[in-house]
C-alpha cells in the first residue's frame, strides 16, 4: 500500500490568527519554514487576496481552498455577497471555496431543510459560474439523526438530507475530525464513508476537557488510524489548533513533525514489507 506517500500536509490559518494578524508575511515565512506545503485561508488580513497569492507562491505555499463567512440568516443579501467572496477567492488562486458552517438546530424542521437546501443551489449555481468548487465544512449538528422531529433511518444524517439534491461534484465536504469526535462519532468511520466527496480533512483534536491540544496528546488516535486512511496521498490534510497552552507557532510545528513522523513510520514498514517479500526462500540444508 502507498497511502503514505506524497500526502499533503497544510495548515488552517486560523490556527495562526492572531501572528497572522500582527504580521502575515512573516507568519507565512515561519509556516514554510516549519515544512508545511499548503495553507488555508479563513482571512486576507491587511491584504488584497491578489496580493496573498504572490506571497504565498514567492514562498511556495500553495492556497488550494478558502473559508469565507456568508450572512446566512440574511436571504436578500447572500446570494449578491456569496458572489463578491467567490470573485475575491478567485483572485487568490484557489480553486475551492469553503462555507465553513449552516444554522442548523438541535432539532431541524422540515421547512428549514428545505431553505437550507435552496440556499446551498443558489451557492452551487455561483460557483459553477465562477469556476469553483463548493465545500461545506461541518460542525457536529450535521450528524444529527432527525428532521422536523421524526426519526430518520438509523445512518442517515441531517448532511445526508442536505446532500441529498446534489451530487459529487456539486458539494463537496471538508471534515473536521474533532466536531466529528464531538459529535460522538468515529472520524475515520465517517471519513470512509464519505471519501468520494472529500478533499480536505482538518486534523484536530481535543483533550477530556474539550479544549484543542496537540495531535499527539488528544483523544483521537492519530497514530492508530492515520495511514490506513483511503486514498489519503489524493487529500490536503490540514492541521489545525484552535486553543494553545504554549506558543501557536511551536504548536504548528510539533503537529506538523508529528504526522510527518507518522506518514514517514508508514513509509518504512512499507519498504521493510517489500524487501521481505522480496527475498527468495532458501530450501534444503547448508550441512
Amino acid at each position: 500500500m502507498d497511502n503514505a506517500k506524497h500526502v499533503q500536509i497544510g495548515l488552517q490559518m486560523y490556527s495562526l490568527k492572531h501572528l497572522a494578524e500582527k504580521d502575515l508575511v512573516k507568519t507565512l515565512m515561519d509556516v514554510k519554514k516549519i515544512g508545511y506545503s499548503t495553507i488555508e485561508l479563513v482571512a486576507y488580513y491587511t491584504f488584497k487576496p491578489s496580493t496573498i497569492r504572490t506571497i504565498a507562491k514567492r514562498l511556495g505555499l500553495q492556497i488550494p481552498s478558502v473559508h469565507v463567512a456568508i450572512p446566512v440568516y440574511d436571504e436578500q443579501k447572500i446570494e449578491k455577497e456569496f458572489e463578491r467572496l467567490a470573485k475575491l477567492v478567485l483572485e487568490t488562486g484557489s480553486h475551492y471555496i469553503v462555507v465553513p458552517w449552516l444554522p442548523i438546530r438541535e432539532t431541524l424542521k422540515q421547512h428549514e431543510l428545505q431553505f437550507l437546501q435552496h440556499l446551498l443551489n443558489s451557492m452551487v449555481k455561483i460557483t459553477e459560474q465562477q469556476k469553483l468548487q463548493l465545500v461545506l465544512h461541518n460542525f457536529s449538528r450535521e450528524f444529527d439523526k432527525s428532521v422536523d422531529d421524526q426519526d430518520q433511518e438509523e445512518d442517515c444524517f441531517v448532511l445526508d438530507k442536505l446532500l441529498e439534491p446534489f451530487d459529487e461534484q456539486q458539494i463537496q465536504l471538508e471534515l473536521d475530525f474533532s466536531d466529528l469526535y464531538l459529535a460522538g462519532l468515529n472520524p475515520f468511520e465517517i471519513y470512509e464513508r464519505y471519501e468520494a466527496r472529500t478533499p480536505f480533512v482538518h486534523l484536530r483534536t481535543i483533550t477530556r476537557g474539550r479544549k484543542d491540544c496537540l495531535l499527539e496528546h488528544g483523544e483521537i488516535d492519530y497514530r492508530k488510524h492515520l495511514t490506513s486512511m483511503t486514498n489519503l496521498e489524493s487529500k490536503v490534510l490540514y492541521i489545525e489548533q484552535q486553543s494553545h497552552t504554549g506558543k501557536t507557532m511551536e504548536d504548528a510545528e510539533k503537529n506538523f513533525q508529528y504526522i510527518t513522523q507518522l506518514l514517514q513510520e508508514e513509509r518504512q514498514n512499507q519498504a521493510q514489507s517489500q524487501f521481505l517479500y522480496a527475498q527468495p526462500s532458501v530450501k534444503g540444508s547448508l550441512l
